[in-house]
């Protein structure tokens, strides 16, 4: 399953830059099915639960950082595909950390496209 999902979702990422705002819909659903596969066997109902709550609250953010490239096509496609070979290798620690990495990549790099939007 995991392995479905990255694909889906790659194909979509490779594809952004050449239509960024019609894909946005579809590259949200991807990103949310990967994300939430990498811990769909986690065994805890209430930890999945949880996570849609993080993730439907973070949605808005998400799709600004896409308008915005915020965090460019290679740095997405690179750092999916590191989380996602550490997931394949069961290196739970290493996912984790790339997954901590990977969150604040792109918040750090929304931050700085919305400082840089507003001083245009």
């Amino acid at each position: 399953r995991l392995g479905a999902a990255y694909a889906r979702l790659c194909t979509v990422e490779e594809a952004l830059d050449s239509d960024p705002d019609g894909l946005s819909g579809t590259w949200e659903s991807e990103n949310r099915a990967f994300h939430r596969t990498l811990i769909s066997n986690c065994g805890s109902d209430w930890l999945m639960r949880f996570v849609a709550v993080l993730s439907e609250q973070s949605e808005r953010y998400r799709r600004q950082a896409l308008a915005l490239r915020a965090v460019p096509q290679e740095t997405l496609l690179r750092e999916h595909r590191e989380i996602f070979d550490a997931a394949i290798e069961r290196k739970a620690g290493l996912a984790v950390e790339l997954l901590k990495l990977h969150i604040r990549n792109s918040a750090n790099g929304l931050g700085q496209a919305l400082f840089a939007a507003k001083a245009d």
